[in-house]
């Protein structure tokens, strides 16, 4: 098998897409629609209420439309046959493009965050009812259902993609939920003695959520970055690729076995050394085949998308 290229068990699903490829692709859609949906009516409101603010909330969500079609084409070249041009295949487009994404997220919560601070240096801005006071609100629940409704694909997809996607929504639902948050506060508190804090409140709301938003784009970025730099996985994954190439090589006169492992988004790619003792013997290579199915069989039942190189040897320096 060649290394990066799909096994038989994952070729089979390749040519047409499979439940779990088509709930990926159905939730990359609905964000598409949802991304459109809000630059509409970003540009809508923001042409009714002359909002800066809220005319740059569309801009961004019209970055997050052009995002979020990228996605999709991502989604379907990952799972597509690699070519004369990439013979290892498109696994490591997906944790690229995590990466990408999750610093785009981080640059748009960074400029909230500076906006926010440079009113604050100004004297903060006072929210007027109205029109912007709906849009918040329209925005909060959209964002908010847009989540919602594509994590619960989540779970019938192995997708990073659809993953980052559910989590930049709710960067933006919270993003939104803090000016509105500001408009229930104004409200309460604009007949009071603290009315003088009210230039304050929706920058402080923002900076506070933006904060506290920050730590998911970062996260992102450093668990796709260690994918795109091909570090191992969690200890954890390769304990139980070791104890699983154990079992199915147990009494087979197996010594040893080395394995070298990286995962790509949805796929775990390992470089497996089966090292033999003297005693080893095969009649024909359809013996070592029938060893190799029973180590993709037992890894497939971890997790459904190995690509496995299978190499025996008897002297480990080939391992090395």
């Amino acid at each position: 098998m060649v290394y990066g290229a799909l096994p038989p068990h994952i070729l089979m699903n390749t040519q047409e897409p499979n439940k779990a490829e088509k709930a990926e692709r159905f939730a990359l859609k609905l964000s598409i629609a949802g991304m459109l949906a809000m630059a509409v009516l970003g540009f809508g409101f923001a042409a009714v209420t002359e909002s800066h603010a809220i005319f740059l909330d569309g801009v961004f969500s019209l970055i997050g439309l052009i995002i979020s079609i990228l996605t999709l084409m991502i989604a379907k070249l990952v799972v597509s046959d690699d070519t004369k041009k990439f013979q290892f295949g498109f696994a490591h487009f997906e944790p690229l493009w995590n990466s990408a994404k999750s610093m785009i997220i981080i640059a748009i919560c960074v400029f909230a965050m500076a906006d926010a601070i440079s009113d604050l240096l100004q004297g903060g801005r006072v929210l007027k009812f109205g029109l912007a006071s709906i849009y918040a609100l329209v925005a909060t629940v959209g964002c908010l259902l847009i989540a919602w409704s594509m994590n619960r694909y989540k779970g019938t997809t192995d997708s990073t993609l659809v993953d980052v996607d559910v989590k930049a929504w709710l960067v933006d639902t919270y993003i939104s939920a803090a000016i509105l948050l500001g408009f229930v506060v104004v409200y309460f508190i604009q007949d009071t003695r603290l009315n003088v804090y009210l230039p304050y409140v929706d920058s402080s709301l923002v900076v506070v959520l933006v904060l506290i938003s920050l730590p998911i784009p970062i996260k992102i970025l450093k668990e796709n970055m260690r994918e795109v730099l091909l570090r191992a996985p969690a200890p954890a994954v390769q304990d139980e690729i070791h104890s699983r190439l154990r079992a199915a090589t147990k009494g087979h006169n197996i010594k040893d076995t080395k394995v070298r492992i990286t995962k790509l988004g949805r796929y775990i790619q390992l470089n497996t050394y089966v090292i033999v003792d003297e005693t080893f013997e095969v009649s024909s290579i359809k013996e070592l085949d029938e060893i190799r199915e029973k180590i993709d069989e037992e890894l497939s039942e971890y997790h459904p998308k190995i690509v496995s190189d299978i190499i025996f040897t008897e002297d480990k320096k080939w391992s090395e």
